[in-house]
């Protein structure tokens, strides 16, 4: 997309569906997993959140997020996992 933004297709919730790696300079590589990774509880279970349009899909997809998290050293971002995002920065505090 930009240099340090990459969107990752991740199919299986919707068909279409995309998440966003990005490299900050100071925080490092940030995975944002969104739908295609609702809790932790998907990675840890393979559970799937919600209602998938694909779940075949959607297990590889949260496999392969997992992988490449792993690979790019990069923190792990599911899109509905309270615990996560309560620990994240808020405005007008944000990473860089």
């Amino acid at each position: 997309v930009v240099p340090g933004v990459w969107v990752i297709s991740s199919p299986g919730h919707t068909p279409g569906h995309q998440s966003v790696l990005v490299s900050l300079p100071e925080s490092g590589k940030m995975l944002l997993a969104l739908d295609a990774i609702y809790t932790r509880a998907n990675i840890e279970l393979e559970v799937l959140g919600g209602v998938p349009w694909n779940a075949p899909l959607a297990i590889d997809s949260i496999r392969r997020l997992v992988q490449l998290a792993k690979r790019e050293n990069a923190t792990l971002l599911p899109g509905h996992e309270p615990d996560c995002w309560s620990k994240m920065k808020r405005s007008p505090d944000c990473y860089r």
